[in-house]
């Protein structure tokens, strides 16, 4: 992600014609990525539970 984060920068840096620009950046930090990370895993879980659960009852009926 350092990587990427670098390249986007400099091509930023290169945007504005100047050589240091000041450029507003979000720390990872700051970004709370595990509570969003969190959030994806059980919204996640939670739709293949209902996914599955409804084929389960479709395969039943039959």
């Amino acid at each position: 992600m350092k990587f990427k984060v670098a390249q986007i920068n400099d091509i930023l840096r290169r945007a504005e014609f100047t050589s240091e620009a000041d450029i507003p950046r979000i720390h990872f930090q700051d970004m709370n990525l595990e509570y969003y990370l969190l959030a994806g895993l059980v919204v996640g879980a939670l739709l293949s539970m209902i996914i599955l659960k409804k084929s389960s009852n479709i395969k039943n009926k039959i």
